[in-house]
């Protein structure tokens, strides 16, 4: 108990104890002089005990409790950067395809136009997947080299647009000017995809580098 306390409740003690005989003016006196020095003693006593009380309250560990409205430390600068980096790496888009080919349907689309292609015989079967556009060539030189095929054909073919895929695997858009009329009607290349000139050189103008170019389906039964 403390020292404010116990004063307070000998004071108390004493008071209690018969006072001498005194007129009752001085009587008056006496007593409005006790009653204040007892509510001083009183009030005392009780703010040291609610201290007393009060002050191990606010200690956790031996570390006094934050002030009232102080804000939290922030996280470390590296750890909020970290989980900005690894909540943009989980939400960022997949690339859209700048154009689309649908081999069982032998057409291309490309901003709102269907053009027809030719693709890979049933012996050359054409692969597909998501490829990006890696080069463009105007005219290019082509050999059997450029689709596995080593020796079995060497041309010049107009538009040339290289693709490659993730793994590392290419194949090619380009005109097929020697045989027009096949595109949209029968597969007749060794893998690669042929156009009409006319579309070749459209597709040559409306696709850049790093395009994506998504091929899908299956060649139809000659």
């Amino acid at each position: 108990m403390s020292d404010e306390l116990t004063t307070a409740l000998r004071a108390l003690a004493e008071e209690r104890q018969p006072s001498p005989a005194v007129p009752g003016a001085g009587i008056r006196r006496l007593a409005v002089r006790r009653r204040r020095r007892r509510h001083a003693l009183i009030t005392s006593g009780l703010v040291a005990a609610c201290l007393a009380v009060v002050v191990p309250l606010g200690m956790r560990d031996g570390t006094a409790s934050p002030h009232v409205g102080e804000q939290p430390p922030s996280p470390p600068a590296t750890a909020t950067a970290t989980a900005t980096a690894t909540a943009t790496a989980t939400t960022a888009p997949t690339p859209q395809a700048a154009a689309t080919v649908d081999l069982s349907r032998r057409v291309l689309t490309a901003a709102g136009r269907q053009l027809p292609i030719s693709s890979g015989d049933a012996r050359h079967r054409t692969p597909v997947g998501a490829m990006t556009v890696s080069a463009k060539h105007a005219e290019r030189r082509m050999t059997g080299d450029d689709v596995g095929l080593s020796g079995q054909y060497d041309m010049m073919l107009p538009w040339v647009i290289e693709l490659r895929a993730a793994g590392g695997a290419t194949n090619h858009l380009a005109a097929i000017p020697y045989d027009d009329r096949a595109p949209g009607r029968r597969d007749v290349t060794t893998g690669w995809i042929a156009l009409r000139p006319s579309d070749a050189a459209w597709l040559y103008q409306n696709l850049g580098t790093g395009d994506v170019v998504t091929v899908t389906g299956t060649a139809p039964a000659p």
